[in-house]
């Protein structure tokens, strides 16, 4: 995983904690278990709010409503339920309209607003301020008349001038009885800062231009133009002593003393004429088409940036130019009202009134989902991502309507404005002004307010006969549009409109790249598959998905998806909107007690039926195996550090193996049995059931901390939500119970969850169980079932799926042998191994490599990989992968030289001594097939070779004993085959003196040397090992060689001579199933041998050696001689080659050879090439079906030595492994 990914995730995980969990939740709002917050009126309603659905959890039924479940309303007089959120909503749902009986009235005005006789909304400051706010002067009404000399309280009343100073305070601020009262202006001035006027009751304080006077009547101070409501300043207003001035934002100049006009392109407006979308260029009255099948919109948008143009039909479908090809983008239901950009990010927003929801998708035009749909009924919609608000008209409970505000994801929302009564339509906003504007059909006026909800104001006089249909606000000027056309007027003279053009439709907004200022995104660098502006998270952004997706800790979204195991498959389970599949991704006979994936590494963990772990590349073929003091039956792993925590198939200890295969280290041990584990990756924690307990403790160690003791048990197995910090199970009595590790506290779901059998996955919003009728999905903010599965096998454990998902190859990607880096396409000779330079991209070829050894007295092995004791040195067995530590040893004298020396065909490779050929895939693989040991010499490393998953148990863990020694199974010690039965436990736990033989049980019998066993005596010295320590067949009389027959080949120990004494197959492909021998001998009396190989002695007969692999397959090979088509799964017969026909895919069985460039070359039977005839029956194989080595006359064997060795069975036979049959049968020419 590279180091940019880690970082992205660790700040993705992190943000996961900052909202809820760490800052919490406003007074009015509820904390869900996941950390999201809520309104705390959404608690119990009836609908699920929560991704976790908590806010539906431990919810009391209404008092005498036994019938309807918790979260919802009973219907009087009537039967039936309605959900609790549709209780007073202003529309009735039950039959007799009892949901809205009773109910408080819906809320009027906000608190800072004053009410008006006709329910329209205005600030308190405006009442009794001598205008007809109100429109029906009720905001006038009780507030007396100010004549000349009256004095104005602050509540808006007018005293009379006899009620100046008259000895009363009748002035909430005292303003009626000011300290000039009885004074004159020639004594001191009246006391006044500014002019002073005498007048009956005393001096009246006048003061300059830009001041006001205090209540006290004397002092003058300095008024704040810019804190009017609406500023004198276009965008930004600075106040000075007596006066202010203005500046404008960036692209903008000041034009006179407060307008801030646009410098670059003239100001155009996007709208509809006729079937076509197009540009107004306001001042030069042209008309450029952008579009020109714009059929029936209903909204248009746009995004200056990107050249993009949005438009909705009535239909419910949007669709996309770029100025030259328009498409659709989305289908959907008819009643799209409004469209807006985010114009930082290219995401689309829209409302619908049908739906009554807000919209958002991607700037791909792929992916959408659902923002708001609870609560709502919106219209017009207006984004400003440079603040990350959204703002819209929505309509309320009853008669009631709000311009709402909230972030860009729909959270903190609030009303903004009341504008009830008002008819209020046409939302849009002056950008760079932050201010919104709106049109107001009661009041035949414009409105408008700042983005905070200050600085409310009023346009009137504008329309005293046509009603505007729509409006744009830039530069200070209105543009509106009514039955008769496009009207222009200016802000600080609004009565000097002026027509622009005869218009079609309503449709109108301002385009210019200033209405769309770019400026930095919290969104720019996410991996977020949907991103949404907020600043209600520090980060400034959330990420999000499309319905019916989830959210992964990196950001990206995914169906949801499953992966569980059975005892020997693994399996991957996904679930669409109306489909679900189930695919093999791995097998292996070792059996599966548990497993996991390190997602971000591309490595799969799984611990086997003998408690070993092992791991295997998902990128490569490479199996490795997991160090563990103890056999371990549970893990999981870190995602972000790479680390493995475990825990032992007893149930008693807890712990974890650093990344990069460190020592084990224990966490956490018990006298209990810690029956389920999790991990809490994200936040660093461990979780567990321990008998009937759960606990938690820090991922590093520490104290461990109880969290809940369960009263009624578990059904079945329970599941951790890592996203939303949860654990869920089926109690018998309660049903589905969630604990809360954010609360510390535990949930009852209640009636509506009816779950058979047991809850085995849950990542929010949603939750898997497993019953005998297979997996089903549930929803968990209601507890709908969505999909149902039936699996194969029986489910051992389930882990959600965090990020791709890939089968395991059964290919390498470097030829042997060559090794492939970590996460990367780069290959290294074995010699790159070890040698003190990094030569892969994350320097893995220096990994695990041994600089000094412990002592001074061992043997370092030549490739670094490991040290061995001095006297195990060239005693005549390899303990170094490589064989260094039996290379350049004395020797007593050297073997003569034979006169003939055997020839070789193509792949196999001769051993210095002459006698025999090897394969060249066992040169250099650690094990010595050469009597004399030549194949491993001269090699630098040892490469790993892959190892398939369908075998055996694997290697014992780490630290590995040097061969021959052996690991006691209870610890972490290497003994001898000599401490076997000596008559001393060297193992802790007596293993080497377990099961000795003192005596045979017959006096024929031979006792090995190591005292493990007997053997019958016909059995020694019969050419195979029977005692573990092959002690059967030492010191054996040597066997004379037959006399070699005329032209008759000799094969090497470990094959046989087929019975037309052609040709040498190896043992292991004799009964195979396949036809080694050309006269088919190789596969006869088969079964007879089989049985009669069962008869011999099974007591004391070894079982043949198991080859340990790991490498699962994930398409069966062709069989031999069948050939794979590349890039295909097709398989051929030799006789499709070159017949005429294509029967692979690509066609490369017909690249054939139709002639051959000289007369004297040889063409090979499959007519795949040509050779020279030099190169026939040389003894090496030079045509790919090895025609050129066919019929050709047997060569004559040497004389046979006299003394051959006769070898034991398990020295005639180092393969490991079948040797692949691609060309001719195996034999070996003398």
């Amino acid at each position: 995983m590279d180091s940019h990914l880690l970082l992205r995730l660790m700040l993705l995980t992190s943000l996961r904690l900052s909202a809820g969990q760490l800052l919490g939740c406003s007074p009015n709002q509820w904390l869900c278990d996941d950390g999201s917050c809520i309104p705390d009126k959404w608690k119990c309603d009836g609908e699920g709010d929560c991704l976790d659905g908590s806010d539906e959890m431990d919810c009391a039924a209404p008092p005498g409503s036994p019938l309807c479940p918790p979260g919802q309303f009973p219907c009087l007089d009537s039967v039936g339920c309605v959900d609790a959120s549709a209780r007073c909503d202003g529309r009735s749902q039950c039959p007799t309209g009892s949901d809205e009986e009773n109910c408080t009235a819906a809320g009027g005005c906000l608190d800072s607003d004053w009410t008006c006789r006709n329910r329209l909304c205005i600030p308190k400051e405006q009442g009794c301020n001598g205008l007809n706010d109100c429109v029906d002067n009720s905001d006038e009404k009780d507030c007396g008349v100010c004549v000349e000399g009256s004095v104005r309280c602050p509540d808006g009343t007018c005293l009379s001038p006899e009620e100046r100073c008259d000895g009363q305070l009748h002035c909430s601020d005292g303003s009626d009885e000011p300290v000039t009262c009885g004074r004159i202006c020639s004594m001191n001035n009246g006391g006044c800062n500014h002019a002073c006027v005498d007048e009956p009751r005393g001096a009246l304080c006048v003061c300059r231009v830009g001041y006001k006077l205090l209540a006290n009547g004397a002092v003058c101070e300095d008024v704040d133009e810019c804190a009017s409501p609406f500023s004198p300043c276009m965008h930004h207003c600075t106040n000075t002593i007596g006066s202010y001035y203005c500046h404008c934002r960036d692209g903008f100049r000041l034009n006179g003393n407060s307008t801030c006009v646009a410098t670059g392109n003239a100001t155009r407006l996007l709208t509809v004429q006729g079937t076509s979308i197009g540009l107004l260029n306001v001042k030069s009255q042209q008309f450029e088409v952008v579009v020109t099948e714009g059929i029936d919109p209903v909204a248009v948008t746009f995004d200056v940036a990107r050249g993009w143009y949005f438009w909705a039909d009535g239909r419910g479908s949007i669709f996309k130019s770029d100025g030259r090809r328009s498409w659709k983008i989305y289908t959907g239901e008819p009643g799209i009202k409004s469209l807006a950009c985010d114009w930082l990010n290219g995401n689309l927003y829209w409302t619908n009134q049908k739906m009554e929801a807000i919209y958002m998708q991607a700037a791909d035009g792929h992916s959408h989902m659902t923002l708001m749909r609870k609560n709502i009924s919106p219209s017009d919609l207006v984004l400003l991502p440079v603040e990350s608000l959204m703002f819209w008209i929505n309509g309320g409970p009853g008669e009631r309507v709000t311009i709402e505000k909230s972030w860009m994801d729909g959270s903190e929302r609030n009303a903004l404005v009341v504008v009830t009564a008002q008819s209020a339509h046409g939302l849009t906003a002056d950008v760079e002004a932050r201010r919104l504007y709106w049109i107001s059909d009661f009041k035949k006026s414009i409105e408008t307010v700042k983005v905070d909800g200050t600085g409310r104001f009023s346009f009137s006089g504008l329309f005293p006969r046509r009603v505007p249909l729509s409006l744009a606000v830039f530069e200070g000027l209105f543009y509106w549009v009514d039955v008769k056309g496009l009207w222009q007027a200016p802000q600080n003279h609004p009565n000097q409109k002026r027509f622009l053009w005869k218009e079609d439709l309503p449709l109108l907004t301002v385009f210019h790249e200033l209405q769309q200022p770019q400026g930095s995104s919290a969104c720019l660098k996410t991996p977020c598959h949907l991103c949404q502006l907020t600043k209600g998270n520090p980060a400034g952004f959330i990420c999000t998905c499309p319905d019916f997706k989830m959210l992964l800790p990196d950001g990206s979204c995914q169906y949801p998806r499953f992966l569980y195991a059975t005892s020997t498959n693994i399996n991957l389970l996904e679930f669409r909107e109306k489909v679900s599949s189930d695919q093999l991704l791995f097998t292996t006979d070792d059996g599966i007690l548990s497993f996991d994936v390190e997602w971000y590494r591309d490595w799969l963990y799984w611990a086997n039926h003998t408690g070993h772990i092992q791991r295997t590349s998902l990128t490569q073929v490479r199996t490795e195996v997991v160090p563990a003091p103890v056999p371990v039956c549970h893990i999981k792993v870190d995602q972000r550090k790479g680390s493995l925590y475990w825990v032992s198939c007893d149930q008693k200890s807890l712990g974890t193996t650093a990344a990069g295969g460190g020592l084990p280290q224990q966490l956490y041990r018990t006298e209990g049995n810690i029956r389920k584990f999790y991990l809490d990756w994200l936040r660093g924690g461990v979780i567990w059931l321990e008998d009937d307990r759960i606990f938690s403790m820090s991922s590093t160690g520490g104290k461990a901390k109880e969290m809940l003791q369960l009263a009624g048990g578990v059904r079945g197995n329970m599941a951790y939500d890592l996203r939303a910090n949860s654990l869920l199970w089926i109690t018998e009595n309660s049903g589905l119970t969630a604990l809360s590790l954010v609360k510390g506290r535990s949930h009852q779901a209640g009636r509506r969850w009816n779950i058979s059998g047991s809850v085995v996955g849950a990542c929010e919003p949603f939750l898997l169980s497993l019953s005998d009728d297979g997996m089903t999905l549930w929803d968990r903010r209601d507890g709908t079932p969505l999909q149902n599965i039936a699996v194969r096998g029986q489910v051992v454990t389930v882990v959600s799926v965090l990020g791709d998902v890939r089968t395991v190859p059964s290919s390498s990607a470097c030829s042997e042998p060559s090794v492939l880096c970590r996460h990367s396409s780069v290959c290294l000779s074995q010699a790159q191994l070890c040698d003190g330079k990094r030569d892969c991209p994350e320097g893995d070829d220096e990994e695990f490599c041994v600089t000094t050894c412990p002592s001074k007295e061992d043997f370092k092995c030549k490739d670094h990989s490991s040290c061995i004791a001095r006297n195990l040195a060239c005693d005549g067995h390899a303990h170094c992968r490589d064989g260094s530590d039996e290379v350049d040893c004395p020797t007593a004298a050297p073997p003569p030289r034979r006169p003939k020396v055997l020839k070789c065909r193509v792949g196999w490779k001769l051993c210095e001594d002459g006698t025999e050929c090897v394969s060249s895939n066992h040169v250099c693989d650690a094990e010595v097939d050469c009597k004399d040991g030549s194949d491993e010499i001269g090699c630098e490393a040892t490469p790993t070779r892959p190892i398939s998953s369908s075998t055996t148990s694997p290697a014992p863990t780490e630290p590995p004993c040097s061969s021959p020694s052996m690991l006691c199974p209870s610890a972490r010690l290497c003994i001898s085959p000599k401490q076997f039965c000596d008559g001393r436990e060297d193992c802790p736990d007596g293993f080497d003196e377990k099961n000795c033989v003192k005596r045979c049980p017959s006096k024929s019998d031979f006792r090995c040397k190591d005292r493990r066993s007997c053997v019958s005596k016909t059995q020694v010295c019969d050419g195979r090992s029977h005692c573990h320590d092959g002690s059967d067949e030492v010191a054996c009389a040597a066997v004379a060689a037959p006399a070699p027959r005329v032209n008759v080949l000799k094969c090497r120990v470990g094959s046989r001579l087929c019975r037309d004494a052609t040709e040498c197959v190896l043992f292991t492909h004799v009964c195979d199933g396949e036809r080694d021998c050309r006269d088919g001998s190789d596969e006869e009396q088969c079964d007879a041998a089989h049985n009669d190989a069962n008869a011999q002695n099974p007591k004391t007969t070894s079982p043949a050696p198991v080859i340990p692999s790991t490498e699962p397959p994930t398409k069966p090979p062709c069989t031999s001689p069948s050939v794979l088509c590349p890039g295909s799964s097709l398989c051929i017969k030799p006789t499709q080659m070159c017949d005429g026909k294509r029967d692979c895919p690509d066609a490369s069985d017909e690249n054939c050879v139709k002639r051959c460039p000289y007369k004297s070359d040889f063409r090979c039977k499959d007519r795949r090439s040509c050779v020279s005839k030099s190169q026939v029956c040389d003894g090496r194989s030079h045509c790919h079906d090895g025609s050129d080595e066919f019929a050709c006359a047997a060569v004559t064997a040497p004389a046979p030595r006299v003394n051959v060795l006769k070898c034991r069975m398990l020295h005639t036979m180092p393969l490991l492994q079948k040797i692949p049959k691609l060309h001719l049968l195996h034999q070996w020419y003398h």
